[in-house]
């Protein structure tokens, strides 16, 4: 590759809007000014667009900056921040009315981004932070809703009028004193919920307890309607109440000893009722009296009647005590397969609520829950929440998931992809000038062949033509060959001198030396060719052959011819 490795998140960052090439996208070349212009628009647009929750910067730039190009470095940018918004809202966890409101931060991290910030690390840490604290939050109260959703907005304005560190350093003011004061209303309502609800389920356990105990020893006994008003109407909160103030939330000796003696006299009668009666209504009566229970004097004073009827052996009206209505089973307090830890959040299948489980009553078994302000949400048994958590009604929360841990594991995923990209565009780019400088040395060739073979054609086309040229002269020369042998004496030749031509005869033939010999009308010798100069001369057209002497041999013939027949 061209460029080395980047290192920080800003480098990558860098890297990736100025190399990564998504298959949707078009990219245009935009030069550098007209770039800087489009990019600053763009970041106009963006900051109007704080109040409107925008939920895809892809779809934001398609309706306002539609058919205009953008460079690569925005484009990509864009895409970046939707990308890692998109994966980082499914995973969060926060409730579904805050996804808009924390969707809308896209628009603020492509700020920072094209604005080349220092501020990203601090936008960063900024939004996880509010995502942990409001990770808890729901719409339980309503009254908090408009709290959060003017928190969220406040900070959006303040990172779009001011997307550098100054504006981050503002909006985690923002943010710290909203936490600041929740925290503090928080600290105010949980100690004394906390204690409150502790001594509830130590009343709710006791009296367990003493359900529990009184329907195993009096179940189905038989007894006096005196007796069992006794046990399940003042007893029970008797022995209720001494479990409930113990240390370790147990019977002590002396009420359940109490609880037994009631029973051998009341129940068991007979020799038992004799052993156990001595001074047994004084002391329950004092033992109610030291826990506030008040019981009613007719009914002591019934129960003490009875008690001297059983001890004379005569017989009472009996009839069998029906077990206690238990609303929650001592059983229901003991699950150790119960695996959960203080301050995890749960969310309820059913109401979609968040709860914290704020304290573990280990001793009573029960498990108290609170919303994100410090408010009650409801108490479990440890069997009551094993139900809940089996059955997926209560989904602990997921664990969270952090804007940079996201931010960072898709840069690290499109550095990957962009490397990739850019090695095979820069081979391409190779290969490309590789076949350009191919088909430019093939072309050059070509030409170079294309030359030659001209040349070579020339060449030929100039043989040929000396060739015809040759043998047309060789032609005219053996014709005037043939021409100048058929010269005889008294041939005539025009010869030109000049523009002007004259005419000579020929007087005297040397066949062996082939001289011709010519002469003007008057006789007188003008000029002497050889052979190959009369050749020369007729080719060339100097010298045009008027009569070759044939005529006057005739003539003389006919001459000779005539003074021989007059003789």
């Amino acid at each position: 590759m061209s460029e080395s490795p980047p290192q920080s998140l800003n480098e990558k960052l860098e890297f990736i809007t100025k190399n990564l090439r998504v298959p949707d996208f078009k990219y245009d070349y935009l030069d550098p000014e007209v770039s800087s212009v489009q990019v600053a628009k763009l970041q106009s647009k963006l900051s109007l667009a704080s109040s409107k929750r925008v939920e895809s910067l892809i779809t934001f730039r398609d309706d306002k900056l539609a058919g205009e190009s953008l460079p690569d470095n925005a484009v990509n940018t864009l895409f970046i921040a939707d990308r890692v918004f998109d994966v980082w809202l499914r995973k969060v966890g926060l409730d579904e009315l805050l996804l808009p409101l924390f969707s809308q931060y896209r628009l603020h991290m492509a700020l920072i981004i094209l604005g080349h910030s220092t501020a990203l690390s601090g936008f960063l840490e900024l939004l996880d932070t509010l995502a942990i604290e409001l990770r808890s939050w729901c719409a339980n109260p309503e009254r908090a809703q408009k709290q959060v959703v003017n928190l969220l907005e406040s900070i959006a304005n303040e990172l779009c009028s001011n997307p550098d560190d100054s504006g981050v350093r503002i909006a985690g003011e923002l943010a710290n004193a909203y936490t600041t004061e929740r925290e503090a209303k928080k600290q105010k309502i949980e100690p004394r919920l906390v204690a409150t609800e502790e001594r509830h389920a130590r009343t709710r356990f006791s009296c367990a307890i003493a359900q529990s105990l009184i329907n195993k020893v009096f179940a189905n006994k038989s007894m006096s309607p005196a007796a069992s008003s006794f046990l399940s109407e003042y007893w029970l909160q008797v022995l209720a109440t001494s479990i409930a103030d113990s240390k370790d939330l147990s019977i002590s000796e002396d009420f359940l000893l109490l609880t037994k003696r009631f029973r051998a006299v009341f129940v068991e009668k007979g020799q038992s009722a004799f052993r156990h009666s001595d001074d047994l209504l004084d002391l329950l009566d004092e033992a109610s009296k030291a826990l506030d229970v008040s019981i009613p004097g007719e009914l002591m004073q019934g129960l003490s009647a009875e008690m001297i009827e059983i001890l004379k052996g005569v017989p009472v009206e009996a009839s069998h005590f029906e077990a206690l209505d238990i609303a929650e089973g001592l059983e229901r307090f003991r699950d150790h397969s119960v695996n959960v830890s203080l301050n995890d959040w749960f969310i309820d299948a059913e109401t979609r609520h968040r709860e914290c489980l704020a304290y573990r009553f280990k001793g009573s078994g029960q498990f108290l829950f609170v919303n994100h302000l410090g408010m009650k949400m409801g108490v479990d048994t440890e069997a009551s929440l094993s139900e809940r958590l089996k059955t997926k009604q209560l989904r602990k929360l997921t664990t969270f998931v952090s804007l940079s841990q996201v931010l960072a594991t898709t840069l690290t995923g499109l550095f990957k992809v962009s490397s990739t990209q850019l090695q095979a565009r820069e081979k391409a780019a190779k290969k490309a000038k590789e076949e350009a400088l191919r088909i430019r040395e093939e072309q050059e060739s070509a030409a170079q062949r294309a030359q030659q073979q001209a040349a070579d054609i020339a060449k030929r086309t100039r043989e040929i033509a000396q060739k015809k040229e040759e043998a047309k002269r060789l032609r005219d020369q053996q014709k005037a060959i043939e021409l100048i042998e058929k010269l005889s004496l008294g041939a005539w030749i025009s010869i030109l001198a000049g523009e002007e031509r004259s005419r000579f005869k020929l007087a005297v033939k040397f066949a062996a030396k082939k001289r011709y010999v010519f002469v003007d009308k008057y006789g007188v010798k003008k000029v002497e060719y050889n052979e190959d100069r009369l050749v020369d001369g007729i080719c060339s057209g100097a010298i045009e052959i008027l009569s070759d002497g044939a005529d006057f041999d005739d003539s003389l013939e006919r001459v000779i011819g005539r003074m021989r027949i007059a003789r």
